[in-house]
């Protein structure tokens, strides 16, 4: 035994035997043993897949050379909101002019026809500057990149395609270059090269690159905001971001002071922000609110685990004196805990990475249908990396911390009888006590977010849309490529006469601008006997629009009348408008002007001739937003891209078949995209919400859960140890009753306890969740009511079903037993 000892390989046989009891005696204890598993599988594994989501879409650094010094800029208003917007002039003036900055570059989401044996389809792609490339340090897989001439005219008819797109659809055709792709109406662009698969940051959908072309138009210097271009930069070498940002804020300035009517055109500052903060902004709060909740939900389960193991280890604890008396050390007690706990947290993290899997399928299924454009979320290495650390850690405080509180207090070397039966030392009695009130605290918090959520998503289906989503089918066509600028009036024309011959269609209608876009666009508009500034203007969206598109979409009318094609150079005004600025009066006759350079120059003042009821055409959560003002598109408008709208009561598929139908006999080369009824519209637009507060009440319905087990196991434990104490009482007189309260008046206290901790925690940290809040404030006192009751429930559940097994102890059989 000293020479095999000496060798050194004792511990590992030790260690081995330890393993094969631990495993032996976890699988005669089933009951705990899943438990343990199923509680950290399911805290472990959502924990994972939000950690991956946060990772992948946030936190993960870009795939460019000096990441860190890659900004975005956008333009903010007066009043700090973003407006994304740029245009050529901008970033020619930027690049000309901003030398703190190493180049300027930009992207532009667009869309192209193509023909098919199976009709006509729009295909999603990039429009970019030429030095964009250059800019992040893009080297091409193969062939060429753009030169810098790319964006003039008469120089931009070639392509680049992503990496995925070269791979997929072309099977990694190694002669690509030179090859063509034809979209419809347009001349050929010929491809250059193949980008690597970093340019898919931005837009995962992307099947093509093409070179944004720089019209003479682009270059008015007055159009500085009328492009959504995103517009990137590097900045310098030793440059801080203040002094970059400083730079292109006195460009702004002298752009106003220079330029003619640069102050009607817009009086916005630039904003730069890394692009790892800027480029999915929108999901970084909704995923770091859901890591909050995984991790709070996560923290409740490893305390109830360890209050498990605590229980498991006062039953454990005549065995674990006897061991000790027998000859076996504090260091080999510890180490046989240890791997029992190593043991349950091993199989719990394998479960927990299965089960992330499939949490990624739904979370990637809500954020692809809210932005398509992003790659689906993979577990990471440094996820699965994290989630190892965190096993170890909890696997070493749950196996230890046991121990060592019986080491502390002496309890292992005790050998008595009465340590079968006795209940837990003082100091683990408080402990475990501790743990519970803990749980239904933390439990408590998740409890009220997901309850704020969830009745601001029922505020928010209680807003009346102000139209009839659900009789309105759209759809949006885009002529351009197809026709000329003096065909489209007639194709336009001839297509809506198309749609009106589809049987069971009531009313057709069409508009310029999509609607149900928080982005909307807005112009400036002045009324007459009002004074105006550059500062003081008001800024409405404008919805232009034809004849028949209130009836078609069911908007009252409030006052006055609808559109007609005689009056193309009025407005009409939607409630909210007429009563901000009409308070008490009518605001029929009115003259409402609006033009990019201000009323003036000897033209007509418009009239509004009719008031409209409210429609929220920016989605429901907007309701309380701008006032809308309505202009009439007229019969001649040569504009490319516009949305149709028929009213019908048939089923939105069979329409949109026919809608295809009708619109390949007119032109087959024309694609219809954006199809779907407004209800379902409106249904997308809050699909975020209701994802976040689903999966927040899941975390909230699991602590809850692992809160009234932690409860209930907690009394069913402290009953079985005082079953000799029940059987004296009950031969003394007590009834049952009075045995029944004593035992529920024991749990309901540590849930109040819990609930008296978690109340003020609540207070405080529901304020963060103010933006994602609807017609609710984060102490809102119905939720708060609704949320102690359901937890006091619950809690007294809890408490009332080892109650009333207790009562059930024949007195003289515990006795007996003793």
């Amino acid at each position: 035994e000293l020479h095999r000892e000496a060798r050194g390989i004792a511990w590992l046989e030790h260690a081995f035997r330890d393993l094969k009891y631990s495993a032996r005696l976890l699988w005669k204890s089933k009951g705990f043993s899943c438990s343990v598993i199923v509680t950290l599988a399911l805290c472990i594994g959502l924990n994972a897949a939000i950690m991956s989501a946060l990772y992948d879409l946030v936190l993960k650094p870009l795939p460019f050379t000096d990441s860190e010094r890659l900004f975005q800029v956008r333009n903010v208003d007066e009043n700090g909101a973003a407006k994304s917007n740029s245009a050529w002039s901008q970033y020619i003036d930027f690049k000309k002019n901003a030398d703190l900055f190493e180049g300027f570059g930009f992207l532009l989401t667009t869309h192209k026809p193509i023909q098919t044996v199976e009709g006509a389809f729009r295909v999603r792609g990039q429009s970019v500057s030429a030095d964009l490339f250059t800019l992040l340090g893009i080297r091409p897989l193969l062939g060429s990149l753009f030169s810098s001439d790319a964006n003039l005219p008469g120089k931009h008819q070639v392509a680049v395609l992503p990496h995925s797109v070269w791979v997929n659809e072309y099977n990694s055709d190694p002669n690509i270059v030179g090859k063509q792709i034809q979209f419809s109406g347009e001349t050929p662009y010929r491809i250059i090269g193949v980008a690597p698969r970093s340019v898919e940051v931005f837009d995962s959908t992307s099947r093509f690159i093409i070179p944004f072309p720089a019209t003479e138009e682009r270059f008015e210097v007055q159009d500085r905001y009328m492009w959504p271009l995103d517009l990137w930069t590097r900045l310098k070498k030793g440059t801080s971001h203040q002094a970059g940002l400083a730079q292109l804020k006195a460009l702004e300035r002298r752009w106003l002071e220079e330029v003619a009517n640069a102050e009607r055109r817009g009086r916005y500052s630039s904003k730069i922000d890394q692009i790892e903060l800027a480029r999915f902004n929108p999901l970084k709060s909704k995923l770091a609110l859901l890591q909050a909740g995984s991790l709070l939900a996560l923290l409740v389960g490893c305390v109830n685990v360890l209050s498990l193991i605590l229980s498991r280890v006062s039953q454990k604890r005549h065995e674990l004196s006897v061991r000790h008396g027998l000859g076996a050390g504090k260091i080999a007690v510890a180490r046989l805990m240890l791997i029992e706990s190593l043991l349950l947290m091993t199989v719990a993290s394998v479960a927990g990475g299965i089960l992330a899997i499939g949490c990624l399928h739904v979370i990637n299924g809500y954020i692809l249908s809210i932005y398509s454009s992003l790659s689906p979320v993979s577990l990471s290495i440094e996820t699965l990396v994290s989630n190892f650390l965190i096993t170890g850690v909890l696997a070493l405080i749950m196996g230890l911390l046991p121990v060592t509180l019986l080491w502390r207090i002496g309890l292992l070397d005790k050998i008595d009888d009465s340590a079968r039966t006795a209940s837990m030392n003082t100091s683990m009695k408080l402990l475990g006590n501790s743990l519970v009130v803990g749980q239904v605290a933390i439990a408590f918090i998740l409890l009220v977010g997901a309850g704020l959520l969830a009745r601001s998503f029922y505020e928010v289906m209680l807003v009346d849309p102000g139209f009839e989503a659900d009789r309105v089918v759209k759809g949006r066509i885009s002529l351009r490529g197809i026709y000329s600028k003096e065909q489209r009036a007639s194709a336009r024309q001839r297509i809506l006469a198309a749609m009106e011959e589809i049987p069971g269609v009531e009313s057709v209608a069409w508009t310029i601008f999509e609607s149900f876009k928080r982005d909307h666009k807005s112009h400036d508009f002045y009324l007459r006997g009002a004074t105006y500034n550059s500062e003081g203007r008001e800024i409405y969206p404008l919805q232009v629009v034809s004849p028949g598109y209130f009836e078609t979409m069911g908007i009252p009318i409030l006052e006055g009348r609808s559109f007609d094609s005689e009056n193309s150079g009025d407005f009409i005004v939607d409630r909210t408008f007429a009563e901000r600025h009409f308070p008490g009066g009518s605001a029929l006759g009115a003259e409402l002007f609006y033009q990019p350079q201000g009323p003036g120059n000897g033209k007509p003042w418009p009239r509004i001739i009719g008031v409209v009821d409210r429609a929220n055409l920016q989605g429901l959560e907007a309701r309380d937003g701008q006032a809308v003002i309505y202009g009439l598109a007229g019969e001649s408008d040569q504009v490319a891209g516009f949305s149709i709208l028929l009213r019908s009561g048939r089923p939105t598929g069979s329409l949109i078949q026919d809608m295809r139908v009708k619109l390949r006999e007119v032109e087959p080369g024309l694609p219809l995209h954006n199809l779907g009824s407004l209800r379902e519209t409106l249904d997308r637009q809050l699909l975020d919400r209701r994802g976040i507060t689903l999966l927040l009440s899941c975390f909230a319905g699991l602590a809850l859960t692992l809160s009234a087990v932690g409860v209930y196991s907690l009394l069913s434990y402290n009953v079985q140890q005082r079953r000799r104490e029940i059987g004296i009482r009950r031969s003394l007189g007590a009834s049952r009753n009075s045995v029944l309260r004593m035992i529920v008046h024991h749990g309901f206290l540590k849930a109040v306890i819990g609930l008296a901790l978690g109340l003020p925690a609540s207070f405080y940290l529901t304020r963060f969740l103010k933006d994602r809040l609807f017609d609710v404030t984060s102490l809102d006192p119905l939720t708060f009511l609704l949320a102690v009751m359901f937890l006091l429930s619950v809690a007294l559940i809890a408490s009332y079903l080892p109650a009333r097994r207790a009562v059930k102890f024949d007195p003289l059989e515990s006795l007996r037993a003793e």
